[in-house]
């Protein structure tokens, strides 16, 4: 059921789902933390990758 959740979360989160994955990122079970880890990571990736992205930006844009 948990990892169900994970996976059908919606790609903008209310407040209230975010507190609810950050608590599953704290999860005992480690299948149900990665997979929180990685939800959590694909909707706000670390700053090095935001950085990293506004560089190749830069690099097309001229």
């Amino acid at each position: 059921m948990m990892i169900t959740r994970l996976v059908n979360l919606p790609w903008q989160l209310s407040k209230e789902q975010l507190s609810w994955l950050k608590k599953r990122m704290k999860d005992r079970r480690d299948t149900v933390r990665v997979l929180a880890i990685e939800q959590y990571e694909m909707r706000y990736p670390p700053r090095t990758e935001l950085n990293e992205l506004e560089a190749i930006n830069m690099d097309f844009s001229g």
